[in-house]
């Protein structure tokens, strides 16, 4: 058996995008509940430069990338007829071809908007509505907004960094029993020092954060 961990996004209708990526069903199953965080808020952000000579034609793609349905899926599939077709009778889904090859464009997870992007036939109806109310049913995390200057814990940081790495691989695919291992790693952790620094410095920035918000 093989077990890794995986970040699924909406877009991603559960586990129809992995399983057409690896050719292979790959069965998923989440380990946390849904929220709304900074990670997932700032994991694909384009952005224009504080040197483009062309700032408004820069937004002007954007815009695109975001409302043209044509721009965005030409970008993502490539030619219509070669690379894809559309599913008769169903608008909004297309069947991949054998002119395509996902490594010659762009992403689809992370470029424009996912709304206007056509879907794969295998992605089910079911699919698609789960993929509405995970959204909708997500919770708002307190700490959305939240950005941790690090500047005064650098070193600690990289020695925490380091802790975690002999640890977290095991734990996250299943490979050693979590009872036993993530208490060896919280008793190492503690043991150095730095973990307690870190999460002083890091509850004093916090405090303020929400003080900041009343």
């Amino acid at each position: 058996w093989l077990v890794r961990e995986e970040t699924v996004g909406p877009a991603d209708y559960g586990n129809s995008l992995l399983s057409r990526v690896a050719n292979r069903k790959i069965d998923i199953k989440p380990f946390t509940e849904l929220y709304k965080k900074n990670n997932t808020t700032q994991v694909a952000n384009f952005v224009i430069s504080n040197n483009s000579k062309n700032k408004e034609k820069a937004m002007e793609v954007l815009n695109l990338l975001n409302t043209d349905p044509e721009l965005l899926n030409g970008l993502v599939y490539g030619p219509e007829g070669k690379n894809w077709e559309k599913v008769p009778g169903k608008e909004n889904r297309v069947k991949v071809l054998d002119g395509y090859n996902g490594n010659t464009h762009m992403s689809g997870w992370n470029t424009g908007n996912n709304w206007i992007l056509y879907i794969n036939e295998n992605v089910t109806d079911e699919q698609i509505a789960q993929s509405k109310k995970d959204l909708e049913t997500a919770k708002e995390s307190p700490a959305l907004g939240f950005i941790f200057n690090t500047d005064k814990v650098k070193s600690e940081i990289t020695a925490l960094t380091n802790t975690l790495n002999q640890f977290a691989g095991a734990i996250n695919t299943g490979t050693v029993d979590p009872e036993v291992e993530v208490p060896k790693m919280l008793e190492k952790l503690k043991s150095e020092g730095a973990y307690q620094k870190v999460l002083d410095e890091m509850q004093k920035q916090y405090d303020e954060f929400l003080a900041s918000k009343k």
